[in-house]
C-alpha cells in the first residue's frame, strides 16, 4: 500500500457498523503502508452465526490485505443435552456458574494435549458451578458419559516404507494418487533424457511416514533430507511437485478445494507471510536451496496432459528455429499501491540479463505490475485470475523456451506453464546452458 495515502474502511456486525473513536465514528482511517491494528466493542453479536462485513472506501486504487479478526464475547453457560465447551478465564482461578441439569456429568480440565483431569462441581438451585484455575490455553468440557465424542473413522493403515532406499535415487517426484500413473511416465522420461533414478512418491505416503499422517510440507522437506544423508551416491539433485496448491490448504474460503494437490511451504517467521517452494530444498542451510526444485502447477489431467506433451516434445523431439534463441526473465518484486520498497529482483534480474550474449533475445517482466488475488498470489496458472490487459504477457510467457526465474520469491509463478529453482551452484549454468 502506498505510503502516503489515508486509508478508509467500515465494519459492518450484523449489518451495524462497528463505531470507530475517530472524528467520524462510521470511519476507521489509517495513513501509510504499515499494519493497522484496532479494537472496538459492540453490541451486535447475537447467539448462533453472526456476519462480519469490512468495505473499503476508495477514491483511488489501494489494495488491503485482511490479517485476522478475534472476536472477544461473554455468553451464559448453560448445559443442554450436548457436550459442552468453555474457554478458561484470564489465566487466573475463577468459578464457572452454569444453568442446566448436573445430573451424571463430569467436567474436564485440559490444560494441553497431555495433561487432562477431572473437577469436582457442586449443585446450587437450577444449576451447578465448579472452580478452576486456567492458563492461556485452558478450556473445560462437561459431559455425560452418552456425550463423548467417538471418532468417525479407525482404520489400519499400512505406511508405505520410504526408509527402504535399495540405491541411488538422483531425483524425486511427489504426486497426489490421481496423478500417480502420470508421475511415472514423467520418471521415464527423466530417464530417458537424462538418465536419473528417479522415484515417484506419494505425498499421502510422506505425511504417513515423516509426520505421522498429519499434512505438514515440512515432511516433504525431512523427506528430502532424509534422502540427501542417507541414499547412496550420487545424491538426489531435484525434486519434482506434481500439482498446485494454495495457502488455505483446508478450505477454509470455500474456493481453494481446487487448486490444492500438492502443498506449498509457507515460512512460519515472515509478515506478510512468504511461500516458496525453495523451503523444501533447503536441506543443510535456511537460505538457498541446494538441489534444483519445481512444480507443475495443475489442478486436473487435462492440464497435466497438456504439459506433460509439451515438456516431452521440447525434451525428445524439439524443433530447430530462432525461439531456441530467445530467453524471458520474471522477477516477481512485490507491489501495493504506488509505491514499493521490494525492488532486489528486479535489480538481480537486468544484472542477469546483462551477462547474456549480445546475440541472445530476451524479454523481461516485472511482477510489479500485476495485481493480487485473493490468496496473496499474483495468478493461478495460465489464463486464470488475469486482468483482460494481461493476456499479452502471459502468452509471451508461454512461447518464450527459456524461463528464468529471479530468486526467491514463488507466489508469482502459478501462470507459467511449469516453474522452479535452481541450487545457488545453478544459476550461473543455467545462464550458460545452449545461450552462451
Amino acid at each position: 500500500m502506498s505510503s502516503t495515502i489515508t486509508h478508509r474502511i467500515t465494519v459492518f456486525v450484523n449489518d451495524e457498523i462497528v463505531s470507530s473513536n475517530q472524528a467520524d465514528p462510521n470511519v476507521h482511517s489509517w495513513a501509510g503502508n504499515g499494519m493497522f491494528n484496532f479494537s472496538r466493542n459492540t453490541s451486535a453479536f447475537r447467539p448462533g452465526t453472526n456476519r462480519i462485513k469490512i468495505r473499503v472506501l476508495r477514491t483511488m486504487p489501494d489494495n488491503l490485505f485482511l490479517d485476522y479478526i478475534r472476536v472477544s464475547y461473554d455468553k451464559a453457560l448453560v448445559k443442554g443435552n450436548a457436550q459442552y465447551s468453555v474457554n478458561g478465564y484470564g489465566g487466573v482461578t475463577a468459578r464457572y456458574n452454569f444453568s442446566g441439569s448436573a445430573s451424571n456429568i463430569s467436567v474436564y480440565r485440559v490444560a494441553d494435549d497431555y495433561t487432562v483431569s477431572v473437577l469436582p462441581y457442586e449443585t446450587q438451585g437450577s444449576g451447578f458451578s465448579f472452580v478452576g484455575q486456567s492458563n492461556a490455553s485452558t478450556r473445560y468440557y462437561l459431559s455425560r458419559p452418552e456425550e463423548l465424542l467417538s471418532p468417525v473413522l479407525v482404520q489400519r493403515v499400512n505406511p508405505t516404507n520410504l526408509a527402504e532406499l535399495g540405491g541411488a535415487i538422483q531425483s524425486v517426484i511427489v504426486s497426489p494418487s490421481e496423478f500417480f500413473e502420470k508421475a511415472q511416465e514423467l520418471a521415464q522420461m527423466y530417464q530417458q533424457n537424462w538418465g536419473y533414478s528417479t522415484k515417484v512418491v506419494l505425498q499421502e505416503d510422506i505425511f504417513n511416514q515423516f509426520n505421522g499422517g498429519h499434512p505438514d510440507p515440512a515432511a516433504v522437506r525431512q523427506y528430502v533430507r532424509y534422502l540427501y544423508h542417507n541414499a547412496p551416491a550420487p545424491k538426489i539433485q531435484s525434486l519434482t511437485l506434481l500439482g498446485l496448491g494454495s495457502l488455505d490448504w483446508r478450505n477454509y474460503s470455500r474456493s481453494a478445494a481446487n487448486q490444492n494437490r500438492i502443498m506449498i511451504y509457507q515460512h512460519p517467521n515472515t509478515t506478510p507471510p512468504n511461500v516458496s517452494d525453495d523451503y523444501y530444498a533447503m536441506i543443510t542451510t535456511n537460505t538457498y536451496p541446494e538441489i534444483a526444485v519445481g512444480r507443475y502447477p495443475v489442478s486436473n489431467m487435462n492440464e497435466l496432459n497438456n504439459m506433460l506433451n509439451n515438456f516431452r516434445r521440447y525434451t525428445q523431439n524439439p524443433k530447430p528455429g530462432l525461439w531456441r534463441n530467445s530467453m524471458v526473465f520474471l522477477a516477481d518484486d512485490f507491489v501495493n499501491g504506488d509505491t514499493t520498497t521490494d525492488w532486489q529482483h528486479t535489480r538481480d534480474m537486468q544484472a542477469l540479463a546483462n551477462t547474456l550474449n549480445p546475440a541472445v533475445y530476451n524479454e523481461k517482466i516485472f511482477a510489479q505490475e500485476w495485481d493480487y488475488d485473493e490468496f496473496f498470489e499474483q495468478t493461478q496458472s495460465a489464463g486464470r485470475a488475469l486482468q483482460p490487459d494481461q493476456s499479452g504477457q502471459v502468452s509471451l510467457v508461454l512461447r518464450w523456451p527459456w524461463l528464468f526465474r529471479c530468486p526467491w520469491h514463488a507466489k508469482l509463478l502459478h501462470w507459467c506453464h511449469g516453474y522452479g529453482s535452481l541450487p545457488k551452484s545453478g544459476y550461473a549454468t543455467a545462464l550458460h546452458h545452449s545461450l552462451l
